[in-house]
Order: structure tokens, then sequence, then C-alpha cells
């Protein structure tokens, strides 16, 4: 039988998605989580803009959008961190829980993460 693509990715990942304000702040952020060892890799999308409702008002900022790969045994301590570090009052904290990979990346991201 052909092995697919999909015989050949792990359903084992975590992605973490949050937004900070500022390229200082993506750094900062970055920075922490990577020196606790709970995620392999953050990337960074630079200069986004959101909308969104904040008391009561509408609202437009600039942002930037981390997309933080994480393994499933590091995801609760990741979240765990974020709250607590994070700048803002109501941080954007998404997690896509189970997020497929190549074997090869998947390894990676494991032995990168402290667990």
């Amino acid at each position: 039988m052909q092995s697919t693509i999909k015989d050949k990715l792990l359903p084992d990942l975590v992605l973490v998605l949050t937004t900070v304000d500022s390229a200082h702040a993506a750094e900062e952020l970055a920075q922490k989580v990577l020196q606790q060892q709970l995620a392999a890799c953050i990337s960074v999308i630079a200069n986004i803009t959101s909308h969104y409702n904040w008391n009561g008002k509408r609202e437009k900022s600039t942002e930037q959008q981390l997309l933080i790969k994480t393994s499933q045994d590091n995801s609760l301590a990741l979240i765990r961190l974020l709250e607590e570090i994070h700048p803002y009052q109501c941080p954007e904290i998404i997690v896509l829980d189970q997020v497929k990979a190549s074997l090869q990346y998947s390894t990676w991201v494991k032995d990168c993460c402290k667990h």
C-alpha cells in the first residue's frame, strides 16, 4: 500500500497564538518562553491589524502575532506562563491542539521542550 502525506504527519504538537502591542513585547515574551524551554520555536508576524470591541468601544490597533510551537506535555505550563507574564489585561491565548506536523519537525519540537 502506498503511503500518503497524512500517514507521515503526527498529531502531537500544539500551536498557541497570542498577540502583543510591540516588537519589544514580542521579543521579551518569546525569550521568557524559550528560556523556560516551554516551546521549540516562536514565530512573530509583525504589524497585523486587529479590530475588536473593548470596554464598549470599537477599537483598532497594530499588534504582533506570536505563533508558539510546543509539545502536548508543555502546553498547560506554557498557558500558565503566558497568563502570568502577558502585558495585556485580557490576553489572546488561543490553543490549537493536536496540530499535525512531520515526524522530523515533531521530534525536534519535543526534543527542544523540557518535558
